[in-house]
């Protein structure tokens, strides 16, 4: 991550800086409103593209991009989901296809979700995390 993210930085820079003067000479004064028009275009895809995620517990940040945001959901709606049950809350958030195929979540009691077998219950009662699919004898949704 860090590494790849150093190098594409210092193979930007290189690029400007070997780029400028030509497009300086070529441009005049207009090389600064080409450069400042990709600031802003990267400034609106982090408003419009990147959701926030500040106070969102990790558990929801799967769900929050994949499932709610306006343009993620769309670009992989067709991804394997890690679990067919998240936490969120008192509740269990279950992913399960509907009759045509489509993905869908619905919120579920966790006490119905420990009586199905799909979660593990703590001697006090407690729900666990969700099981695995083998444990749960479900098949896992293409969600």
């Amino acid at each position: 991550g860090t590494g790849v993210n150093t190098f594409t930085n210092l193979l930007m820079t290189f690029v400007v800086g070997q780029t400028f003067l030509s497009m300086l000479c070529a441009m005049k004064f207009g090389v600064f409103f080409f450069f400042g028009g990709i600031g802003l275009i990267a400034i609106l895809f982090a408003i419009f593209f990147i959701p926030e995620t500040k106070n969102v517990p990790i558990e929801e940040i799967e769900e929050m991009v994949v499932h709610r945001h306006w343009f993620w959901r769309r670009v992989v709606s067709g991804t394997k989901a890690p679990v067919n049950a998240l936490r969120s809350g008192s509740s269990l958030v279950q992913i399960s296809r509907d009759a045509s195929g489509q993905p869908r979540l619905s919120m579920i009691d966790p006490a119905k979700a420990a009586q199905v077998g799909m979660v593990d219950v703590s001697p006090t009662g407690d729900v666990a995390a969700p099981r695995a699919y083998s444990a749960a004898k479900m098949d896992r949704p293409g969600v």
